[in-house]
């Protein structure tokens, strides 16, 4: 098992060296990529609050049965065509719900450094990496859908002052 927190700029081709490793955990770090991942058994891959978009290397992991892939700015083909088929193949999978995949797309395209899922009955703003905080699995500010729709629909700058926030932390 490898557990990777909070890290920047993680490349999964040389952890794709660990030929031995099943499983893998990579949380709230900046993880874009998973190109390379071919060689690697994992049956627990766990990629939750990264910036991953494309998850089309998936496909070629037979091991796997465990994935986890909240909080990532997924393309459309991903979260519509590459979810299911890897749901169908057997594969437990936990993803972003449709509207916090949708409002995470839409902080992206503004060009905000930010991600939001569901946790403790609250939607959650977090920045993966090292861009924004010091700790990034940690202050992850509570919002509603409805304030972070606005501040994106008025003024998408708004979005810091949000994730700034110190109330309700998680």
């Amino acid at each position: 098992m490898l557990h990777l927190l909070g890290c920047d700029a993680v490349d999964i081709k040389a952890i794709s060296r660990l030929t031995s490793l099943d499983s893998l955990v990579i949380n709230d770090s900046g993880l874009t990529s998973l190109d390379g991942m071919d060689d690697l058994p994992l049956i627990q891959f766990n990629i939750n609050r990264n910036l991953v978009t494309d998850l089309t290397p998936l496909l070629g992991l037979r091991n796997v049965q465990n994935l986890d892939t909240i909080g990532n700015p997924l393309t459309v083909e991903s979260y519509e065509e590459v979810l299911p088929e890897l749901r169908g193949r057997g594969m437990y999978i936990t993803a972003s719900e449709r509207s916090e995949w949708e409002l995470t797309l839409r902080m992206q395209a503004a060009g905000l450094p930010f991600i939001c899922y569901h946790n403790h009955d609250a939607l959650r703003l977090a920045s993966p990496g090292f861009r924004l905080t010091e700790r990034p699995n940690f202050g992850h500010s509570a919002v509603t859908e409805d304030e972070l729709r606005e501040a994106l629909d008025e003024d998408p700058q708004r979005v810091y002052q949000l994730f700034e926030r110190k109330d309700q932390l998680w």
